[in-house]
């Protein structure tokens, strides 16, 4: 783990957005929600899914660049555990956030194991040199995968996730990783108290903050709701259309969530694209 900057104030999480890959407004509103989550003391914590439908989209940097705002790493993207859930389970003891770079799948096993993770769970291991001696690990963490298949495809992690799909970045527009890793540090003191001024208002907010109803990952959707008033949209998503139930029924199985936002919080419409399949908007 590296030190945070020290966190400076007169930032906005709107100077973020040069350095993430996401386009899409009602995306980019998915992502900050998800960063200032991952900052909240305790969760349960939404699964972030940067799935990158093809080459140089930028998937690995734009995770990369989220990790390092709350939980700065020697190796801040790795390779998903191979098999072993007691390799994630110290992952997840010596990480806040865990980030799995470029997945072409999530077996099984690593899909339930990353929902434990999310929401909390426990692994426990015989220790080592002892018969009859168990290690125990307790963890909730903020989860982050990319991929540019897609990657998540079981229905209980679905039901955790948040899914953004990057575009791939026009030759034009790249730019060279020496500088641009050098205009993010710069900008990161204050993005980062930008961060903590909304984690600030969702704190003081969260009593009083009220849902007309309670969706899956209630707990996350409430926490947004009290943060909203540091958050870069208008109060109340007022911009925002709400996607009908009828809507809903005509996405692909595959991305369509079973918690959905209610008018009192719009701006929580979500958009997914199967492949092949066609793309609704607003």
């Amino acid at each position: 783990m590296l030190p945070l900057p020290r966190p400076e104030t007169g930032g906005r999480i709107e100077d973020l957005r040069p350095f993430v890959n996401v386009p899409d407004e009602e995306e980019w509103r998915l992502m900050v929600s998800w960063l200032v989550a991952a900052a909240r003391p305790s969760g349960p914590y939404p699964v972030l899914v940067l799935h990158g439908g093809e080459q140089g989209s930028a998937k690995s940097t734009t995770a990369k660049v989220l990790r390092s705002l709350l939980d700065p790493n020697l190796a801040a993207l790795r390779t998903a555990p191979g098999g072993d859930e007691r390799d994630l389970a110290i992952n997840a003891n010596n990480s806040w956030i865990l980030s799995y770079d470029n997945m072409s799948g999530v077996p099984m096993w690593l899909s339930d194991a990353l929902c434990r993770v999310a929401t909390g769970g426990g692994f426990a291991t015989r220790t080592l040199y002892e018969d009859a001696e168990e290690t125990i690990f307790s963890y909730m963490r903020p989860v982050a995968v990319n991929g540019i298949d897609e990657i998540v495809t079981r229905h209980d992690l679905l039901d955790r996730s948040l899914i953004i799909h990057l575009p791939a970045i026009p030759e034009e527009e790249r730019r060279e990783a020496d500088e641009f890793w050098a205009a993010f540090e710069e900008a990161r003191p204050q993005i980062l108290g930008a961060i903590l001024d909304a984690v600030a208002v969702a704190q003081a907010r969260l009593p009083e903050t009220k849902l007309e109803r309670l969706p899956r990952m209630a707990d996350f959707a409430k926490w947004i709701s009290a943060a909203e008033p540091a958050l870069p949209w208008p109060i109340g998503g007022d911009s925002w259309k709400l996607t009908t139930i009828a809507e809903r029924t005509q996405w692909p199985r595959r991305y369509r969530p079973t918690w959905w936002p209610w008018p009192s919080w719009s701006f929580w419409r979500m958009r997914a694209t199967s492949r092949g399949g066609r793309r609704l908007n607003s």
